[in-house]
């Protein structure tokens, strides 16, 4: 039997939320040697997701009322990707 959890678009009150699982992905990393996101970005990144759910382009996973996972749509990153990418 498989659990149907509500994806609900995300609020500005469910950003910690959102960071908070993004800090458990930084420290999973860290802990196996990868410094893929570091806390030095740690306000950088509130700020991103922040702009990510004003603009409509996050949603989250919800259990028991928790947010248990996040999906956020954006156009590419420059930063990695040519705009032929």
């Amino acid at each position: 039997m498989s659990t149907a959890y509500p994806i609900r678009l995300a609020t500005d009150d469910d950003v910690d939320a959102i960071l908070a699982l993004r800090t458990e992905a930084e420290e999973w990393l860290r802990g196996r040697g990868i410094r893929q996101w570091t806390d030095d970005y740690r306000e950088y990144a509130r700020d991103v997701l922040r702009t990510s759910v004003e603009a409509g382009a996050t949603w989250v996973v919800v259990d028991d009322g928790k947010v248990i996972a996040t999906v956020t749509i954006n156009s590419a990153d420059l930063d990695f990707w040519d705009p032929e990418d």
